[in-house]
């Protein structure tokens, strides 16, 4: 990601017709995938690589804040992701003292568990007040 023309490659075979395969093998019924493909266009795989690029060493810029948390939280992660892998997220969990929850799917989940995600996030809310 850090060398412009791999970053660059990446993004260029990131076709609609490439994207609605790789959403379909994650689990979005056809029309959804083909939806959700659409979207990837040249402005989001811009947003991607800069991101990407920006992220160069998270771990020092954020470790400091994550050990200063003290607040209730909830992380949220796939299962199967195959980009980052379950155990960040149950690392995060433990570092800050979240509640974890495994979403039994890969990494677009906020499409693919929309109902319990959202069960979560209400349930979660509401142990706050």
């Amino acid at each position: 990601w850090q060398t412009p023309d791999v970053g660059e490659q990446v993004m260029a075979i990131m076709t609609p017709e490439a994207m609605t395969v790789l959403f379909e093998s994650e689990g979005f019924a056809p029309a959804d995938a083909a939806a959700e493909a659409a979207a990837v266009d040249d402005t989001m795989k811009g947003c991607i690589l800069a991101l990407y690029r920006s992220a160069v060493h998270v771990a020092d810029d954020w470790a400091a804040d994550l050990d200063a948390i003290t607040t209730p939280g909830l992380v949220l992660w796939a299962t199967a992701d195959p980009y980052v892998g379950p155990e960040f997220g149950t690392r995060l969990a433990e570092r800050t003292g979240a509640r974890h929850v495994g979403l039994d799917c890969g990494h677009w989940w906020p499409t693919l568990r929309t109902e319990q995600v959202a069960a979560e996030l209400t349930a979660f809310w509401a142990s706050l007040a």
